[in-house]
């Protein structure tokens, strides 16, 4: 009996040790991120300066129709933007009220030297005008014939402007019942193929550069027309609406630009040679700075790197990094300093990267 109860004791003694102790709980695994990597490498960067703008008829290209004579605007013949031939008929003019006066004054006056040069020879045949005397009258009477005739000339001439060659009306300066003084610009035309682009530019971006540098246009309105030309004029004046500066490049014929079209253009503005570069995405920035994550051995490493140029799709590393470190240039975003990488690599790619 007493050997039954002590190890029935004994039996619960165990269990209620056996109670006290839980099952060891499962180790937790250390997370391990997905990253891509690229080496960074030594090698040139081109500084490129992006602009925008529109294809303009070439100014030095460009024919300004004027009237000679104060005139009273009747019909405009044509539309802008037309392709007109040559000897084509563009605007029919009246002359002004001013102008028909001017005639009739300068025809008078001619008529009255003519009348005075008739009589002083009258005089000198008689003996009472002196050959000086008749050299003045028929002086005068040439004057007031010559502008007489001129004025009529022109009075007449200016019933119908027409086109002097070829050409795309650009513009018409005049509207009908407009009265317009002598000298006035009536109507701009252009030489089809004498178009440029007009690329406005930061102030700073602009003093970068030269006439002669070469750059490219591609167009913008539905277009895939491209084109490799190379800049004319700097044009350093600001534009006091836009605050921009411009470079102007003239565009060869036949590429399909058109005057009016929006284009993008892009230069090559200055290189950085030989400097250590990486992946744009590498580069990230906090309160402290700009940084980086480097693969040291299957470890993600938090390194503070000092930024310098970029062309958009690689940055100058000036200090921070060396030439063969992989840096982290997809999923660094979630990194953290120290954690474990599971790592795919990329290489750069870059034409200015030598």
């Amino acid at each position: 009996m007493i050997k039954s109860l002590t190890l029935a004791i004994a039996a619960l003694s165990l269990a209620a040790i056996t109670a006290c102790f839980k099952p060891a709980e499962q180790a937790v695994s250390e997370p391990v991120a997905s990253v891509t990597t690229t080496a960074a490498i030594r090698g040139d960067l081109p500084l490129t300066v992006t602009g925008y703008g529109t294809v303009e008829f070439d100014p030095s290209r460009q024919q300004v129709l004027s009237t000679q004579v104060e005139s009273r605007v009747v019909e405009a013949l044509v539309q802008v933007g037309a392709n007109i031939d040559r000897g084509a008929p563009l605007l029919r003019l009246a002359p002004s009220s001013a102008s028909s006066l001017d005639l009739t004054q300068a025809l008078a006056d001619a008529s009255a030297a003519r009348d005075e040069l008739a009589r002083q020879r009258r005089l000198r045949a008689d003996g009472l005008a002196s050959d000086a005397d008749v050299e003045r009258a028929q002086t005068t009477a040439n004057d007031l014939t010559a502008r007489g005739n001129t004025l009529s000339s022109n009075v007449g001439a200016v019933r119908t402007v027409s086109a002097p060659s070829a050409g795309i009306v650009d513009a018409i300066l005049v509207s009908p019942g407009d009265v317009v003084a002598a000298s006035s610009p009536l109507i701009r035309l252009a030489e089809p193929g004498a178009i440029q682009a007009r690329i406005n530019l930061e102030l700073e971006d602009a003093t970068r550069l030269a006439v002669g540098d070469p750059i490219h246009l591609t167009g913008l309105d539905g277009g895939s027309h491209v084109a490799d030309a190379k800049i004319s004029a700097v044009d350093l004046r600001v534009d006091p609406a836009t605050r921009m500066t411009s470079v102007l490049v003239p565009l060869p014929a036949g590429l399909g630009f058109l005057a009016g079209e929006a284009v993008r253009a892009s230069v090559v503005a200055d290189t950085k040679s030989n400097v250590v570069l990486v992946p744009r995405p590498a580069v990230f920035t906090d309160e402290q700075g700009d940084y980086v994550f480097v693969d040291i051995g299957g470890v993600a490493a938090r390194k503070r790197v000092e930024s310098g140029e970029t062309d958009g799709s690689l940055t100058e590393i000036i200090s921070g990094v060396s030439p063969g470190d992989q840096v982290v240039t997809e999923g660094g975003a979630i990194l953290s300093d120290g954690m474990k990488l599971s790592t795919g690599s990329s290489t750069p790619t870059s034409e200015s990267a030598q």
